[in-house]
């Protein structure tokens, strides 16, 4: 299936040129010819073999049948269907990217290797490689954060002991640099705002040595359960979650050294980890986030 969102809009497109707009079997059926070089017959068998009573309509035979498997490098895409990007939001990252648009996104089409931050409130990064390596993962020291590991793509982060102790957390480096760079020391007051799951949070919670206070905040009472979870796994003990309104922010207002606002936005950055996310926009949601935005900094 990742493979299949990375390459969503460009497989939409190619089947387009033959029949209406596919549905999300069309694309995946496409998928299995341009992926695998499946034939229709094929395709069509394997759906009955899977379902026991699905079979393939003539006019999806046809499009299996006529496009070609090169096309998904061979066609002449339009552009925002070549960088698999929504038309309407091209626009916007062109003025921000200038000429790295096409590379950015491009690499976004590529599936990231998994940063880790090794949680330093319970153990070095040095030692959580070597917990690593002991269940068969081979990670190696970050480039942006001295408390980030890079495994392979694919490892079976989630399994492991490491992190079901609380060891390490998967999160990418920007995000840990962000914390970092918050510079939230031990004895301070500090809030991270929209705070989510809480993985900015902890990162602020290592810097600070469980010294200080530390106020996870957000709006929505789901994340913040998750974030308590963690918090507690993490060994975060400076840290409470609090659902943010208006009378707490205003009676809240000069108390903090520090504050980390992770505003809501595009969600562009997450592409390249999540790659259906990128066809979830629609035109109108540029607006309302920049108010969001706006309100928090305000």
């Amino acid at each position: 299936m990742d493979r299949l969102f990375r390459h969503w809009g460009r497989i939409g497109w190619l089947w387009q040129k033959h029949a209406d707009a596919p549905s999300g079997r069309q694309r995946a059926l496409l998928g299995l010819k341009l992926f695998h070089g499946a034939s229709a017959h094929q395709v069509g068998q394997l759906l009955r073999d899977v379902t026991g009573h699905e079979r393939l309509l003539p006019r999806e035979a046809n499009v299996l049948d006529t496009v070609d498997r090169k096309a998904l490098t061979d066609a002449r895409f339009p552009e925002h269907i070549r960088l698999e990007c929504p038309k309407s939001l091209l626009p916007h990252l062109r003025r921000a990217l200038g000429d790295g648009l096409e590379a950015e996104l491009l690499h976004t089409l590529t599936p990231p290797s998994t940063a880790l931050r090794v949680n330093t409130l319970k153990i070095t990064r040095d030692a959580a490689q070597r917990a690593l390596a002991a269940a068969g993962i081979e990670a190696v020291h970050g480039a942006l954060s001295p408390s980030a590991l890079i495994a392979p793509r694919g490892a079976r982060i989630t399994q492991t002991d490491a992190l079901k102790e609380g060891l390490v957390e998967i999160q990418d480096e920007g995000s840990q640099a962000v914390a970092l760079l918050c510079d939230a020391r031990p004895g301070h007051q500090v809030l991270d705002l929209c705070a989510g799951a809480g993985g900015k949070t902890l990162g602020l919670a290592a810097t600070m040595t469980n010294k200080g206070h530390l106020v996870a905040a957000d709006i929505h009472k789901g994340r913040l359960a998750r974030a308590k979870v963690r918090l507690k796994r993490a060994g975060a003990e400076n840290a409470e979650c609090v659902v943010l309104t208006p009378k707490w922010i205003k009676a809240k207002r000069g108390r903090f050294d520090r504050i980390l606002i992770d505003a809501p936005c595009s969600g562009t950055g997450a592409w390249a980890r999540n790659p259906d996310q990128r066809w979830s926009w629609e035109p109108e949601m540029l607006a309302r986030l920049m108010a969001e935005q706006d309100g928090l900094l305000d």
